[in-house]
């Protein structure tokens, strides 16, 4: 039911664009007019249909082609949302990660649907007419739009892979307009040469007209059976490939613990609910080491640090704001300064992300209240942000910065799971996102060598910086040394241009200028001061 709700949630927001983006709704409603007009007024005079009207035989094909077409929305609105950064607030917030599609999915549809109503009103206004059953006549309208519901699936695979927008218009129109133009969408499909003629006849848009043309009662008089299969049996072989297309993602169990089945010292699959999958490469993603992590020996370093976090949301009139506000200066319920900080992330909806996080390297980590710590943090922002009450429990959760092992035959580890937290700041999507994409990466590259390349090229491009901040960790959980530290690095605007930089994963030892060089004297120094800053550590 969550996830329902929170794709209803999505779906409502893709709605109220219309409103906001008005030219979007325009290009919904005219492009199908434009296309009927056209081929009924321009074409059809010289597209001869014995037996029957061009126009009622072409209503169908617009319907059909328009569906298809309409699927695109899809793959540009998502692609859109992952360009402007949307996709990664939506997976920073408590909601079901497939609720992001299925919302705009749905929403679709419902664009889709205006599409095929202001069809249907310009086709009778050329001539067409449904000559069958009222019931006949639902079928082929649901029809239409289940398709257009499961391409639409296709689509936003599309949208999430390509780095524009602008590549979703090229991307589409190779496919879809060859698809819906080797057809019998806009002439017979026993008028096209050989080649043409079979692949029209196994097209699923052409099983698709043809079955909305039975449906609407619009062949024309003495059409002769259809001698192909899919056209013979068109509704259901345009039901099999919706639902093909719509089966065809991801296989997706909620509330089930998934564990590695491992053969011979090889990961060859899962186990959940008592099922084994198999797969060649499996992918550990499971957020905070858990069960499956240690079957495989991918376990925090007990040795290093991790950190706790706790979060809620709460009513505000703030909660549009672009930027988000954090606190270095926290203090634990005996006044004890804490290495970590609490942040005020607008969410947009009427709440705020209000939450607070700490470093295990702090004096009297094991006693710490996550709770009572986020409360002090509420009491501090209350008043400037006119915070009401949490509208839920407040969650916490540990965020691992180590990890012993984070691959092996078969198998890899991304994210949290790998230990990509970031000791500075507590963040980890852009670590998961991109050691999720690298992991791809090498298995398409070579499956048989992906789990190894994966861990050389993951360990080049994230393992000094990460290593200097778990050093950096310690020197924060001194309270003798954190409270000096915190004047140094925020006591101009150059050092606190810096400090920024580095919490929002803008800068390390590479980077050029100032702030690179004051990460590799910070990490020479680090290096050198490592076993007197582990020795002398606070206690916990």
């Amino acid at each position: 039911m969550t996830m329902l709700r929170d794709a209803a949630t999505i779906a409502r927001r893709n709605m109220i664009r219309i409103g906001r983006v008005p030219e979007v709704m325009v290009f919904v409603l005219v492009q199908p007019l434009m296309f009927v007009l056209l081929f009924a007024y321009v074409f059809g005079g010289s597209i001869d249909i014995p037996g029957g009207s061009y126009r009622e035989f072409l209503i169908a094909g617009i319907f059909a082609q328009t569906v298809v077409f309409g699927a695109t929305f899809t793959a540009s609105g998502l692609a859109e949302d992952v360009q402007k950064g949307l996709i990664n607030r939506f997976r920073s917030l408590p909601m079901a990660r497939s609720a992001v599609v299925a919302g705009r999915t749905a929403s679709d549809v419902v664009y889709n649907g205006l599409s095929v109503v202001i069809m249907s009103v310009a086709g009778l206004a050329v001539g067409w007419r449904i000559r069958g059953s009222v019931l006949d006549a639902v079928v082929a309208y649901l029809l239409l739009l289940f398709f257009s519901y499961s391409f639409s699936w296709v689509m936003a695979c599309l949208g999430l892979m390509v780095p524009t927008p602008e590549v979703v218009n090229n991307a589409t129109f190779i496919v879809l307009f060859p698809m819906t133009f080797i057809a019998n969408t806009f002439v017979p499909s026993d008028n096209l040469p050989g080649v043409l003629r079979t692949v029209a006849e196994w097209n699923p848009v052409s099983t698709l007209t043809h079955a909305v043309r039975v449906r609407f009662g619009n062949l024309p008089a003495g059409t002769p059976e259809p001698t192909s299969w899919p056209l013979q049996n068109a509704m259901l072989y345009s039901l099999a490939w919706a639902v093909l297309l719509i089966a065809a993602g991801a296989d997706v169990r909620f509330g089930a613990e998934a564990l590695p089945v491992i053969e011979n010292g090889t990961v060859v699959g899962i186990s959940v609910g008592g099922e084994v999958l198999r797969s060649s490469l499996v992918v550990l993603a499971t957020g905070a080491q858990g069960a499956a992590a240690k079957m495989l020996g991918a376990v925090r370093d007990p040795d290093e640090t991790f950190g706790l976090a706790i979060r809620a949301y709460a009513p505000t009139p703030r909660h549009a704001e672009r930027h988000l506000e954090a606190c270095l200066s926290l203090r634990d319920e005996h006044g004890t300064p804490i290495p970590g900080y609490g942040w005020m992330f607008p969410a947009g909806d009427g709440t705020v992300n209000i939450g607070v996080g700490a470093l295990s390297t702090m004096k009297g980590f094991k006693k710490l209240n996550l709770n009572t710590l986020l409360d002090q943090y509420a009491s501090i922002v209350r008043d400037s942000w006119s915070l009401g009450d949490y509208i839920d429990k407040p969650r916490a959760w540990r965020l691992p910065m180590s990890c012993v092992r984070r691959h092996g035959p078969g198998w890899v580890a991304i994210g949290d799971a790998a230990g990509f937290v970031n000791p500075m700041n507590g963040e980890g999507i852009d670590y998961a996102l991109e050691s999720g994409t690298l992991a791809v990466k090498c298995f398409v590259d070579d499956p048989a060598t992906a789990p190894a390349s994966y861990d050389r090229q993951v360990g080049e491009r994230f393992d000094s910086f990460l290593r200097t901040g778990r050093r950096f960790s310690f020197i924060i959980g001194h309270p003798w040394l954190l409270r000096p530290g915190l004047r140094v690095a925020v006591g101009t605007q150059a050092a606190a241009d810096i400090t920024l930089a580095v919490m929002g994963n803008l800068i390390d030892s590479s980077t050029p200028g100032a702030a690179g060089r004051v990460m590799r004297l910070a990490d020479t120094t680090l290096r050198i001061s490592d076993p007197l800053l582990r020795r002398t550590r606070a206690k916990a």
